[in-house]
């Protein structure tokens, strides 16, 4: 059985490695995304099985990466989490209408980011 990937995409690239190696180590493949243009783009072409997005990355924010995977017929049922630090029911609002799956404060631990994955999936 293949494992299962996540899409994690965020510009603070400690935060990304942190919870990287906690996701490996939880078994899941992980790609990483420093950028909301990358994560899209790496997300049409490997089609993860899970992607979790930071709100506030420059350029293209995560609600507006969740948007251009929403497009992709291939992603259209993917789960997309976008993760804040900034959790106002304004943002909230925005990223559920971006076609997000959930949106959640990022976890103070990053093991948290592993226990929500699993919940997910």
């Amino acid at each position: 059985m293949a494992k299962v990937t996540v899409l994690i995409a965020d510009d603070l690239k400690f935060f990304l490695e942190t919870e990287k190696s906690y996701l490996q180590r939880g078994g899941f493949d992980v790609l990483t995304a420093l950028s909301g243009e990358e994560a899209v783009a790496l997300a049409a072409k490997k089609q993860p099985h899970l992607v979790l997005l930071d709100l506030e990355m420059p350029k293209m924010d995560g609600a507006a990466a969740c948007a251009e995977m929403r497009k992709v017929p291939a992603l259209q049922a993917t789960p997309i989490i976008i993760m804040s630090a900034t959790g106002t029911p304004q943002n909230r609002e925005r990223c559920m209408k971006a076609g997000c799956t959930d949106f959640v404060a990022k976890p103070g631990k990053p093991e948290g980011v592993l226990g929500m994955v699993a919940r997910i999936l």
